[in-house]
């Protein structure tokens, strides 16, 4: 079934690509497929602005970093990829839009070792989006903790996501929008599935782009916000304790931009808005986006 949207007043499809056919309709892979037996590939979400994709590179490069955490060769080199995403991106026709890229190891009979030389399997769809307004994040999210438990590759962006939808659901279920996972020693990493990070005393932190979290396309472009506008800034690992410390709090994502958080567990973040840092990133942010 084609899945319509309608964006702008125009009636905007999605469009999916499968190993070198693109489909208006949407396209079925093997049963055998390791990416349903076993959660064995790897992902990226990448996001158009006006009719141009973002921070494309960024995506391809770490695509290949997290094949290779995964003994995954990928069939295309990254020029070839970007190429191919491009190609594919173009023909949908959206100009604001997610394209989600999916590969994985490729179908056999199921087995938890793997053949060498095995065929990957490569798909996308490029879904239209609303390009929300600035005022939509300037209202404030609010965020629960939750136990990481997670494993120790979090640095690969792949398609085992399990541990992420429960903690986002225990969210959901909570009336929040995100969870904020913290470890065993108190420990914060990142969200269910965007990066955070905190304010306090003028100076901005996140946890170093280590194993335990994802390394974020939006998390690095932030950053390079932050010292374009004289904001302090530490890689540097926080506690839960500094979350309700802390004068400002917000999360970065593909899809989430710079969202603020106002409340996390029931309590109040700094004054219960959006803070005046956050807001000058954020404003930033989207201005830059917008304009490449």
């Amino acid at each position: 079934m084609m899945l319509e949207k309608i964006h702008g007043g125009v009636v905007m499809a999605l469009l999916y690509y499968l190993d070198g056919e693109i489909l208006e309709e949407e396209p079925k892979v093997s049963a055998q497929d390791r990416g349903y037996n076993f959660g064995d590939g790897v992902y990226e979400v990448i996001r158009s602005y006006r009719g141009k994709l973002f921070a494309l590179e960024d995506h391809v490069e770490r695509l290949f970093r997290s094949a290779s955490y995964i003994d995954l060769k990928l069939p295309y080199s990254p020029d070839e990829m970007s190429k191919l995403i491009t190609d594919f991106y173009n023909k949908s026709g959206n100009p604001e839009a997610a394209v989600y890229l999916q590969i994985t190891r490729g179908a056999a009979v199921r087995n938890h070792t793997y053949e060498r030389g095995m065929k990957p399997v490569v798909f996308m769809y490029s879904k239209p989006l609303d390009d929300k307004p600035l005022s939509y994040y300037e209202g404030g999210f609010k965020a629960i903790t939750v136990h990481d438990g997670r494993w120790d590759m979090c640095q690969a962006k792949t398609i085992c996501l399990l541990y992420n939808i429960l903690a986002k659901q225990k969210a959901k279920d909570a009336g929040c929008d995100e969870a904020i996972f913290v470890r065993d020693n108190g420990e914060v990493t990142e969200c269910g599935s965007s990066n955070l990070f905190i304010i306090k005393d003028g100076i901005l932190k996140t946890h170093p782009a280590d194993n335990r979290i994802l390394s974020g396309i939006t998390r690095k472009y932030v950053i390079e916000v932050a010292r374009k506008n004289g904001v302090h800034f530490r890689n540097e690992i926080f506690y839960k304790e500094d979350l309700f410390t802390a004068d400002e709090v917000f999360m970065t994502g593909t899809l989430s931009e710079i969202s603020p958080f106002v409340e996390i567990d029931g309590k109040t973040v700094g004054n219960g808005k959006p803070g005046e840092i956050t807001l000058k990133l954020l404003h930033s942010f989207y201005e830059m986006v917008r304009s490449v």
